[in-house]
Parts: C-alpha cells; structure tokens; sequence
C-alpha cells in the first residue's frame, strides 16, 4: 500500500507538471486502481514561494484515522488566521493535545470493551438523559405528604412528612443504580 501511495505521489505530481493534460485526464478511476483510497490517504498543502503556488504532496499517517471530527472542526474553527505564521505557531501549540488524542482514541478503538463503550457513548447519553427525566417525573408525580400513616390527609390534619408512595421508592433505587452504571 506505502508503495502505491508514493506511485501516486509521483504520478499527480507529474500531472500538475503535464502541460498536454494527458496525465491528469488518466487520475480516474478506470486507470488507477482504488483511487478513493489513495485520495484519502494522502495529503496535500499550498506554498506560496516567490508567488508561485507549489503543490506538495505527502501520505496523511494513519493514527490521523483517529482524530474525531469534534476536535477537526474545533481546531479548523478555532484557529487564529491572522496571516500565516500565526497560523503555523498556532498549528503548532496545538498539535501535542491533538497527537495525545489520535493516541487515545486508537486505544480506545483497539480494546474491544472500550470501543464499545467509545461507540455507544451518544446513545448512553440519551438514555441517561431519559432515565433522569423518568426518575423526576416518577418523583414529581408520586411524592407527596403522608398524614397519620396514609397519604389522604383531611383538611385539619398536620402534614407529618413528606415522602414518596410505597413500592415508587424501590423503582426510583432501581432506576438510579441504572443512571450510576450508565455514567
């Protein structure tokens, strides 16, 4: 695979040299095999040198797989594009947190049970979401004063404490050891 990325390498950037066009009317997908692929393994920056646009080509290294689009369009949002040294610098600073991150994720995705709890983690946090709502609802609805031993107080009887109904309490644990091992 390393060796078809360089061919393609030499190849697109002959084709930029191409003044026939013959080149670069073959960078399809009848002429090079898995071409989607190659697209997406390899990189390519604009240098401005002397005010000419260079092309430079280079193969994208596969822990990048691993950079979440949250942190991708964080950094391409976030970055200061005052002109290009800032640019660069800012590149730069923040190229070991992201590096950090490519690693953990390639771990995470690595360890079966990770991967799972990586995977799952937007439905988790629905659910957990919804397993609240259930557990102030349930508490919203089925707590209310208990006066002498019952909860039908009459109009001149003092509201002794205030708790949930018998058999609710054991579903609001319930339902609270499942928000624990969803967190």
């Amino acid at each position: 695979e390393k060796v078809a990325q360089h061919y393609y390498i030499a190849f697109i950037t002959l084709a930029g040299f191409d003044a026939s066009g013959r080149l670069k009317s073959r960078c399809r997908a009848e002429y090079l095999w898995d071409l989607a692929n190659l697209r997406q393994k390899v990189g390519v920056i604009e240098i401005s040198r002397k005010g000419v646009l260079e092309k430079a080509f280079f193969i994208i290294p596969s822990v990048c797989s691993y950079l979440t689009e949250t942190s991708k369009n964080h950094f391409v949002n976030n970055v200061n594009r005052t002109n290009l040294q800032t640019q660069l610098t800012e590149f730069s600073a923040q190229f070991d947190i992201l590096y950090d991150e490519m690693k953990h994720q390639r771990i995470m995705t690595e360890h079966p049970i990770l991967n799972l709890l990586r995977r799952s983690s937007g439905y988790r946090e629905k659910l957990f979401f919804l397993n609240a709502l259930l557990i102030n609802l349930i508490m919203l609805v089925f707590y209310s004063y208990e006066c002498s031993g019952t909860f039908i107080c009459g109009d001149n009887e003092g509201l002794d404490t205030y708790r949930i109904r018998p058999g609710w309490n054991q579903v609001v644990i319930v339902l609270a050891i499942f928000q624990c091992a969803l967190a």
